[in-house]
């Protein structure tokens, strides 16, 4: 049966097309039936010899076939509908203007949009930017392939970069954060350095005077440069420390006939050091008033010192009596470096052999043993602590015992304040460029003659 043997479809024009082409058939326009603007569809049927038997015809409302694929935009700012290449508005939001020339919805809605702007004839989409009303729009033209229509959306660049924004202002507000919480902490930083910078200039000031302190209770060294040929013996002495205070010691004074002195090295460094440096400058001068033996001072202040100090502190010293009538020297080493005696007879510099003593302060009551020797005139009694012997160069050398003896034999015959001055240029030289670790003191006395021969 031949539908075409019924129509002759050949007849009419409308159909001649779909016929022609072989293909579907799309069309936009307003039906003879009623008055409404729809959507037609067609498409030719042919047998198996493919022979044209008929065509197939819908019509839809286009609205229902487009409007659900396409439109999800539901904000009022934003313009969107599909046209046709006649520039035939066949579907929109807005369905009063399904059907009109698109044109004519243009000036509507005072859109400078004309047909050549519209309809691209495009496979690709495409944007335009324009303004309305003084505000930037975007014009994005969406080909619907294979079908003639184009899809066109109107959408202002404020909505477009809404998200944009959301994005840049979240990152500046971060941002800004970030900076203020940077702020804040160098802020604090600021604050908590300056505050401890001034705790530190508080504390340098208080070490400064800490330092001047400890030097007020040294003996001076003037006592040196008032001697004359008719004293009976001549003392200098001095204390370099490794920090602003240190913890040794030394000490003289004169009684009757007799000098007492005494070198020390307190355990430690620092500010404790130096407190119980005071303690035994006081104690021995305190001890010296009663004019005992070195062995009984040795014990007094071991007595002393054990008592009050209960954390291992202790300090090696040297302590001597000199008879400056017969040049006898009466000593007690309690654990101390041995001095050098420079005899001025022989030109020779040796150690003294020395008995072995407990440092004072490790043990209370403990046995001090005492020994002596005798100076005659011009010879000396050099002194130190275990700051010269182990002082370090750059090379983490030490300047040691042997070295020590090798510099004083070089230099016995100068006076004893130049002797010092140059064994301690000597140090400042083998150790450029290393730190100082340790204090430095030094002590020299010459016996010059008997005192009855004054």
């Amino acid at each position: 049966y031949n539908l075409l043997d019924m129509y002759d479809v050949f007849n009419f024009d409308f159909y001649k097309s779909v016929a022609r082409k072989n293909s579907t058939y799309i069309s936009a326009g307003w039906t003879q039936s009623s008055d409404q603007f729809v959507l037609t569809f067609a498409i030719p049927i042919f047998d198996k010899h493919k022979k044209l038997m008929g065509e197939f015809w819908v019509d839809a409302l286009p609205n229902s076939v487009i409007t659900n694929n396409y439109y999800d935009i539901k904000n009022t700012d934003d313009y969107t509908f599909v046209v046709d290449t006649a520039n035939v508005i066949i579907s929109s939001p807005d369905t009063t203007i399904v059907g009109l020339d698109g044109d004519s919805v243009m000036k509507m809605w005072n859109l400078p949009l004309s047909k050549e702007t519209l309809f691209l004839s495009s496979d690709s989409i495409l944007a335009n930017r324009i303004e309305i009303d003084e505000h930037p729009y975007c014009i994005y033209h969406i080909p619907l392939s294979p079908y003639p229509f184009e899809f066109v959306i109107v959408k202002s660049e404020q909505q477009i970069y809404q998200a944009v924004n959301k994005v840049k202002y979240t990152l500046l507000f971060v941002s800004l954060s970030s900076i203020l919480l940077i702020f804040l902490c160098l802020l604090y930083a600021y604050r908590f350095y300056k505050k401890k910078n001034d705790e530190t200039i508080a504390l340098e000031n208080e070490l400064d005077i800490a330092a001047q302190i400890q030097q007020q209770i040294l003996p001076p060294n003037d006592i040196h440069q008032k001697q004359n040929n008719d004293s009976a013996f001549d003392i200098y002495g001095i204390l370099r420390p490794a920090r602003a205070v240190g913890g040794d010691l030394f000490d003289y004074i004169q009684k009757d006939h007799h000098l007492y002195f005494c070198i020390g090295d307190v355990s430690g460094k620092g500010m404790p050091a130096a407190l119980m440096m005071t303690q035994i400058c006081s104690l021995f001068r305190y001890v010296c008033r009663d004019k005992e033996r070195p062995e009984v001072i040795a014990s007094n202040l071991n007595n002393v010192i054990s008592e009050r100090v209960k954390d291992c502190t202790f300090c090696t010293m040297f302590i001597g009596i000199l008879d400056l009538e017969t040049g006898q020297i009466k000593f007690c080493d309690a654990g101390h470096n041995p001095p050098i005696l420079i005899n001025k007879a022989s030109r020779e510099c040796n150690y003294l052999s020395l008995k072995p003593n407990l440092p004072i302060g490790v043990f209370e009551d403990a046995k001090y043993e005492m020994g002596s020797l005798t100076l005659k005139p011009g010879d000396k009694l050099f002194l130190y602590t275990d700051g010269v012997t182990e002082a370090k160069n750059a090379q983490d050398e030490f300047f040691g015992e042997e070295k020590t003896i090798d510099t004083v034999q070089h230099i016995f015959l100068l006076p004893i304040d130049q002797l010092i001055d140059n064994m301690l240029y000597k140090l400042e030289k083998f150790s450029f460029g290393a730190e100082q670790h340790d204090d430095i003191t030094m002590l020299c006395i010459e016996y010059k003659k008997p005192i009855q021969d004054i």
